[in-house]
């Protein structure tokens, strides 16, 4: 948990600062509403920038009229009040107000979509005996049917994750270019054997402004499996300095050297790698590599 913790306090708030993450968060929270109404465009990624001044503004502000409103008329509408009650509380632990590292997730919408379909089912019941007489057990009924179509629905988004690259290109047409969805489909043809498709899209992302370690130790991989170890070499060292912490990058560059005959540097790549994840030393092959580099260099 301290480790989990340390890490989210390194990246920081979302937004930068408790100001800005509000705001994003009060549009995430809207696009939740909307999406538990029209469950129709779930992504496996969503990304926000930093909004306006005034389309943050007006996004929380209408988040708060809502929740004013259904707090002050809580007595004339309970089961709203209810609803909007249980939504919130269970998204509080998603947040983002304390730092984490998804901003938006739609299998965080599980319980409130319970809620909601309990709500929506009392609405319609209400809605109908204003017409005519209705059936005593409507009442039964008609959340089990609302929830049964949510379970269809969801029966369908499970089909398109047993093909991720559906959903990821979908993401990509909402998101153009964006670089965590180009590494993905990127890793997801890589997994499929597609190595020259793979490398397109992870090109595509060393083009963007993010650096992406796992990108480029991921390309690495290609070259090195090629014997272009020159340009494995290079992009190893691009992984590590984008992020100092990747140790497969480390283990990777260690293997190149020791491939274009630079034991030392091998050594001292695959040592880096063993300090920082001392999981590393019950890696036996790693660990008889080390020996034999140190026999090879003399040392003791």
């Amino acid at each position: 948990v301290a480790s989990k913790w340390s890490d989210w306090g390194a990246k920081g708030l979302y937004g930068g600062d408790l100001f800005t993450t509000s705001m994003i968060m009060a549009q995430v929270y809207i696009e939740y509403l909307v999406s538990l109404a029209l469950p129709y465009s779930l992504l496996p990624y969503y990304a926000y920038g930093s909004p306006s001044p005034l389309q943050g503004g007006l996004l929380t502000l209408g988040l708060a009229f809502l929740i004013g409103f259904t707090v002050y008329f809580r007595k004339e509408f309970p089961d709203f009040f209810f609803f909007i009650a249980w939504f919130f509380i269970a998204l509080i632990p998603v947040s983002n107000l304390v730092p984490g590292a998804t901003i938006r997730a739609d299998r965080f919408l599980y319980i409130p979509s319970m809620i909601f379909a309990l709500w929506l089912a009392q609405v319609i019941v209400t809605g109908l005996e204003g017409i005519r007489r209705l059936h005593p057990n409507l009442r039964q009924i008609m959340p089990a049917l609302i929830i049964l179509s949510y379970g269809y629905i969801s029966a369908d988004y499970v089909r398109d994750w047993l093909n991720p690259l559906i959903l990821w290109e979908r993401s990509l047409r909402r998101y153009p270019n964006h670089p965590v969805v180009l590494h993905e489909i990127g890793a997801i043809w890589d997994k499929l054997g597609d190595k020259n498709r793979a490398l397109d899209y992870y090109r595509r992302t060393m083009q963007s402004h993010l650096c992406y370690g796992v990108t480029y130790n991921n390309a690495g991989v290609i070259y090195y499996e090629r014997k272009s170890y020159a340009e494995a070499q290079d992009l190893f060292r691009k992984a590590i300095e984008c992020e100092p912490k990747i140790i497969q990058a480390y283990v990777n560059l260690g293997l190149t050297y020791l491939t274009l005959g630079k034991e030392k540097d091998a050594l001292a790549y695959i040592e880096k790698a063993m300090a920082l994840d001392p999981e590393l030393r019950k890696n036996a092959k790693l660990i008889a590599l080390m020996d034999r580099l140190r026999r090879d260099l003399g040392e003791r």
